[in-house]
């Protein structure tokens, strides 16, 4: 069986119709960006915006935050 990537999540995601899988498959894509740029000290909003306008994020503001929070936490579950 094939990997399932975050790639292939948004791709099934549009096909269903299913905005919130989409949302956090496309968040996930970025996330070895948004961490780098983070850990650099730029503010997520700074981030949240570079991305948006690239187009590689399609998401509201209050929601890519909320994401960045809970991969946070999620991650501080595993240390």
């Amino acid at each position: 069986m094939d990997k399932i990537t975050d790639q292939i999540m948004a791709e099934a995601a549009t096909r269903h119709n299913d905005k919130g899988t989409y949302s956090r498959a496309l968040f996930l894509c970025n996330i070895d960006q948004i961490l780098s740029l983070s850990a650099k000290g730029y503010s997520i909003k700074a981030i949240w915006r570079i991305l948006h306008d690239r187009n590689s994020i399609q998401i509201g503001y209050g929601q890519f935050y909320n994401f960045f929070k809970k991969y946070q936490k999620s991650q501080e579950k595993y240390k």
